[in-house]
């Protein structure tokens, strides 16, 4: 499953996009993430993933195997990185519907309700299917 949405600054004059790939097979596949899109083209800013192996590229080479946050960080948009973003390990969501959650409030994204109205019900769910 794929989905992307935009979004403007509350001044109007930055567009974002939140975007989500699901795998319907296996649902602790996933990636939900905020671009920023500018007349210059795009940066992801932050992706929440699903588990699965990975290998930070820039600062400290880490590898692992869990649910992961990729974040963007100042010293990669001047060193030409930027599309390279190393991740921490979180346990702050298992599912789809929780790192999406996480996502929405941790950017700050305004009325996000109106377009996921059962986001928060689902995310405080606990589902163990497939893992």
């Amino acid at each position: 499953m794929r989905n992307d949405f935009t979004c403007t600054s509350i001044d109007g004059s930055k567009r974002f996009e939140v975007f989500f790939r699901y795998n319907t097979i296996i649902s602790h596949l996933f990636s939900v993430g905020l671009r920023y899109r500018s007349g210059e083209g795009t940066v992801i800013l932050c992706r929440y993933n699903g588990k699965h192996e990975h290998k930070n590229k820039v600062a400290d080479h880490k590898k692992f195997d869990d649910f992961h946050i990729h974040h963007l960080y100042d010293k990669q948009l001047s060193d030409e990185t930027s599309s390279v973003l190393d991740a921490e390990t979180t346990d702050r969501y298992i599912t789809f519907d929780q790192a999406l959650l996480a996502l929405l409030i941790d950017c700050n994204i305004k009325d996000w309700q109106a377009v996921f109205p059962e986001l928060e019900a689902k995310a405080t769910q606990i589902s163990f299917e497939g893992m």
